[in-house]
């Protein structure tokens, strides 16, 4: 687990947050959530940032290329002392430029007080990488190509990265590539691997779905005053993809898919096979497709989620706002097993939720994950074991406001699950009035 440092982000004042499997940021509107959701997505692209850093990198890699650049072959490895040397050298980079980076992902200037760190809360597996010089095919067409790997502490493969020895400046491109998967493993760890291609699913997902084939060829566009259309970074990759989501997927996923397609959208959502897709929704047993104009608010809030799942980049860690948006209370306790679903497939959750039902169906999947093993009960309640979670691999935080800006704090993880303090108080407070109203 990684813990992440950031101050003055937003309202958030100071926070520390714990990485884990599942993530839920719990809240009042306007707290910082998603400024936070937008940071985590952030951290786990910063390729360009890594790249391009004027930081010096340590010695022992600069000599580690050389070598492989003379030898035509090079490995190197990461014990904890190197990549504590790694994670220092990625907070330096991010304390000189955690601005430039999150005005960017924001797609507005305004965090030059803003600082953002990370350490590692536990010892670091030893991994390694190797840069080489391999050639394939035959005699007559053989091709050269610069290999940089990364390799766990057993020796196999966890990243390959390959580029033709066309242009002598390829050696370095390989080298930028594999050096950022060596810091990042440094900072993340193994589960940095699950973290490589995260994608954001925001909130308002209506509105986006309908201008989706406008807002993809604006941001194409470059409009009178020389400008592309400005949207924050995670909501232009969250447009990207959808336009590859007519891609079959794992079977583990195109199951889920087909559960929440039967279970709550009594439909499947399809996707044409423009360059740029237009989506459609059709119901079960109807012949013709509706365009997701002429449906309801649930079916075009849930489309992206799904659209999604069936891309082939979402690999890595969904980070996702208001998954409850527009659902009713039984589809919300669908959406929580989908969720535990997904974190049990192997993805990881980040999810922000104002919603109790959504919040407490989470909470039972948790409690009786200590009753897996009774299959009968779990079958009373109509579960499964890919429904249930293990409470071990979930965090949640709450956002509340403080005299000086919004306080982040971990929440007390009960044997029934999460105790949100502010959605308690406002259940209390509502259950209160309600009995009053009813004995006058």
């Amino acid at each position: 687990m990684t813990k992440i440092h950031v101050e003055r982000l937003g309202k958030v004042r100071a926070a520390e947050l714990t990485t884990a499997p599942l993530m839920l940021l719990v809240g009042k509107n306007n707290t910082g959530k998603s400024y936070v959701a937008t940071l985590l997505w952030t951290l786990s692209n910063l390729f360009q940032v890594v790249s391009s850093s004027d930081e010096k990198r340590p010695t022992w890699w600069d000599k580690f290329v050389r070598t492989a650049k003379n030898e035509k072959a090079a490995t190197i490895e990461l014990n904890s002392e190197r990549q504590a040397a790694l994670l220092d050298w990625l907070n330096r980079t991010l304390a000189s430029q955690s601005s430039s980076v999150l005005s960017n992902a924001f797609a507005y200037p305004g965090f030059d007080a803003t600082r953002v760190s990370l350490s590692a809360n536990e010892v670091r597996p030893v991994f390694s990488v190797a840069i080489t010089t391999t050639e394939t095919g035959d005699s007559e067409k053989k091709l050269a190509f610069f290999t940089g790997t990364l390799s766990d502490a057993e020796g196999e493969p966890v990243y390959r990265f390959r580029m033709p020895m066309l242009r002598p400046n390829n050696l370095v491109r390989t080298s930028d590539r594999i050096f950022f998967e060596a810091v990042c493993r440094s900072a993340f760890g193994p589960e940095w691997s699950r973290m490589r291609n995260s994608v954001y699913i925001p909130a308002a997902r209506t509105g986006l779905m309908l201008a989706f084939r406008s807002l993809v060829a604006q941001s194409l566009d470059v409009e009178d005053d020389g400008r592309a259309l400005s949207l924050p970074a995670p909501l232009q990759d969250f447009l990207q993809r959808l336009a590859y989501s007519n891609v079959k997927v794992p079977v583990e996923r195109s199951s889920l898919i087909d559960w929440l397609q039967r279970q709550v959208l009594h439909g499947a959502i399809e996707a044409s096979s423009d360059e740029i897709p237009a989506f459609s929704y059709r119901g079960e047993g109807m012949d013709v497709a509706l365009p997701l104009h002429a449906t309801s608010s649930m079916i075009t809030e849930m489309a992206p989620f799904l659209l999604v799942l069936n891309g082939r980049f979402s690999t890595g860690v969904i980070i996702f706002e208001e998954p409850e948006a527009h659902l009713h209370l039984s589809a919300q306790r669908d959406m929580a097993r989908a969720i535990a679903r997904l974190v049990n497939s192997g993805m990881r959750l980040v999810i922000t939720t104002h919603s109790d039902t959504f919040l407490q169906q989470i909470n039972n999947l948790m409690a009786l994950h200590k009753r897996a093993e009774d299959k009968e009960f779990l079958s009373e309640f109509g579960y499964e074991g890919i429904d249930l979670i293990d409470p071990d691999i979930a965090v949640a935080y709450e956002f509340s406001e403080g005299p000086e800006g919004t306080e982040i704090v971990e929440v007390v993880k009960s044997d029934d699950g999460f105790i949100v303090k502010s959605l308690n108080e406002t259940l209390i407070s509502l259950a209160r009035e309600t009995i009053d109203l009813s004995e006058e």
